[in-house]
């Protein structure tokens, strides 16, 4: 009976980790444009929002959505800007640039600070055409690149913050491809998603750019964007139009495949919870399309979604292009509409939506009053604990859940688990405790 009560017990907390509310703050929309190209976003040290289209960055107030104004043009040092993300006091662009008497492009990545001062430009591939940077990530070990070097090569690049090139690493394929995400796994490698032809392609490499597996199969996503995360330390997802494709983080296999009516462009990860952005479709082709934001456990069932179809034009591509995480639970996102207003015009707006996800945990809350103690801490396999635990929960650092057992003991053995770092959630009566700890 004690143990039929406890699978409930963690049964009800999975349950209240995950329950959602989807809050739309505002909808906003402006600058009639008549380009469709990809609308970034991302934030500025301030907190409010940044967006790049083509050559400009435009800038929005995170509180209500109003427009605070726009750069002067990037062209003098990228022409077609293809990703953008900020890192501290600085932004990170990649794309293209066609520079005066130069036969081709290449593919580049550019700093920048937060006046829009140019710290630094460097070329990653020069070839006759289809050059682009399209994905970047810094972290603590510098910024990693990944495009495509002419139509049909793919580079991924190292450098340092300084902008020294570490290594440059080219894969030559037989037809048009390109490199649209990259992410960090709790192994300290990387993976890098994209498209070759019109099929999903993967690459795993470590820190020195060596490929630790591929992944490449004739399954049609044309050549969208891809992007993908880390579902646990033994599986990713690789998210590419309308599909989700989980893949063996050891060795690269695929172990299952869905896929619907959304077209996905880009996501952002926040503890058990992943947010999706794109265009939801009547049709695999054609019919109508509407701005989606989606958003979906670690597990990928579906747990709330808002659309955008005040007055919209639906036979389009309307999307959501871009999102990004700000503080507490909230986030935000951004793309194109065409409204049914003046459509012999041809004309886009930007979309910019906010919303308050202010349900969103991934623990349960502790219970102030409880007087448990654990130690040691580092450990080097086991911890113990003051008092008899009922249960525990323990999750890695991105907030996946690693493990959940009944365990009616005063020890936990930690023998299954990899080095690293995680947080523990314990279950002891009516009292619920967290703890983060390292196993050495």
């Amino acid at each position: 009976m004690k143990k039929q009560l406890l699978h409930l017990i963690l049964s009800c907390f999975t349950i209240s980790t995950l329950a959602q509310q989807l809050d739309n703050n505002y909808n906003k929309l402006f600058n009639r444009d008549y380009s469709s190209s990809e609308l970034h976003v991302t934030t500025s040290k301030d907190g409010n929002l940044t967006l790049m289209q083509d050559t400009v960055l435009y800038f929005v107030d995170v509180a209500n959505g109003d427009s605070l104004g726009k750069s002067v043009g990037l062209e003098k040092f990228i022409t077609y800007p293809k990703g953008l993300v900020r890192s501290n006091d600085y932004y990170y662009l990649t794309g293209s640039l066609s520079k005066a008497g130069m036969t081709g492009q290449s593919s580049v990545l550019v700093k920048l600070n937060m006046q829009l001062d140019t710290l630094w430009r460097r070329e990653l591939s020069n070839y006759a055409y289809g050059n682009e940077g399209s994905s970047i990530l810094v972290n603590n070990s510098g910024i990693y690149v990944a495009g495509k070097a002419a139509n049909n090569n793919l580079f991924i690049a190292h450098l340092s913050e300084a902008g020294d090139t570490s290594w440059v690493k080219n894969f030559n394929q037989t037809t048009f491809c390109n490199l649209t995400d990259i992410i960090e796994t709790s192994d300290g490698n990387y993976l890098a998603v994209g498209h070759l032809d019109d099929y999903p392609l993967a690459y795993k490499f470590n820190t020195n750019g060596d490929t630790l597996w591929s992944y490449y199969e004739p399954t049609f996503i044309s050549f969208t964007k891809a992007v993908a995360f880390e579902r646990n330390q033994t599986e990713y997802v690789m998210v590419a139009r309308n599909r989700f494709i989980v893949l063996d983080a050891a060795t690269g296999n695929k172990k299952s495949e869905t896929q619907g009516f959304i077209d996905y462009f880009d996501l952002e990860v926040r503890a058990d919870t992943v947010y999706l952005f794109g265009t939801h479709k009547t049709k695999n082709y054609g019919g109508n399309q509407y701005p989606l934001v989606e958003v979906r456990n670690r597990n990928l069932d579906s747990l709330k979604s808002f659309q955008f179809n005040d007055n919209v034009h639906p036979l389009v591509n309307n999307r959501y292009s871009s999102g990004i995480l700000l503080s507490g639970n909230d986030f935000a996102c951004a793309g194109l509409v065409r409204d049914s207003v003046n459509l012999s015009g041809n004309q886009w707006n930007f979309l910019v939506s906010k919303f308050n996800a202010n349900t969103v945990t991934t623990f349960a809350k502790t219970d102030s009053n409880s007087a448990l103690k654990m130690f040691p801490n580092p450990t080097s396999g086991q911890l113990n604990f003051s008092q008899k635990i009922d249960a525990v929960r323990i999750f890695d650092l991105h907030g996946a859940l690693i493990m959940q057992s009944i365990l009616d003991s005063e020890y936990l053995n930690l023998s299954g688990l990899s080095q690293g770092t995680y947080m523990i959630e314990t279950f002891q009566g009516g009292s619920v405790a967290q703890f983060k700890f390292i196993l050495q």
